[in-house]
């Protein structure tokens, strides 16, 4: 329901379902009133959790599924919000060179305060990816600033905000050439031609 504290998502895992949810994932954040600096980190952290799964948990020819569950996370006069991704696939370990590609844990832990992966045993398959945003000011509407930053030195805020929107552009660029990428392999598992160039 919208404006509930919990959002709680189950999709197949497939090519569609990263940006499916980075969609919902923002829509909900923003009826939180989630400051505008701190979405773009949520929203790469799930986008990478939910492709690893659709890239990885199950083996070809398998109809998984993903869970993600968001929570809101009262945390004195801040709040936090608490992402678990879930599978029921098996675990593969990243290789120790991942060339280009294979950096989305590195990309998660990067996007948030804690990262947990719990992996299932013998008896429940799966791996949970458990997620904790940086805190954010409680009260709706309130921008964060970093530490140590005070309206009474323009000059180093209005560098702060210029650098926070920079990184807004290349987290954009990172989550579009990712998804390029990922449709890409998936028309060539499906035999289909890349698209000719325009």
């Amino acid at each position: 329901m919208p404006g509930a504290d919990a959002l709680t998502l189950r999709l197949p895992a497939e090519p569609a379902t990263p940006s499916l949810v980075r969609r919902r994932v923002r829509g909900w954040l923003e009826v939180h009133q989630w400051p505008d600096d701190a979405v773009d980190d949520v929203i790469l952290a799930v986008h990478e959790a939910v492709a690893n799964v659709v890239d990885h948990a199950y083996a070809p020819g398998v109809d998984g599924q993903v869970v993600l569950t968001a929570t809101l996370v009262p945390d004195g006069r801040e709040r936090r919000v608490r992402i678990v991704v879930q599978d029921s696939g098996r675990w593969r370990s990243p290789p120790a060179d991942p060339g280009y590609r294979g950096r989305g844990l590195q990309m998660v832990r990067s996007c948030m305060d804690v990262v947990d992966i719990r992996r299932g045993t013998d008896s429940r398959g799966g791996t949970d990816l458990v997620m904790l945003t940086p805190a954010v000011a409680a009260a709706p509407g309130r921008r964060v600033l970093t530490a140590g930053v005070r309206r009474s030195d323009p000059g180093l805020l209005g560098r702060v905000r210029r650098m926070r929107a920079r990184a807004r552009v290349v987290a954009g660029l990172a989550v579009r050439l990712l998804a390029a990428a990922r449709r890409l392999r998936a028309r060539r598992r499906r035999g289909s031609p890349p698209p000719a160039p325009q």
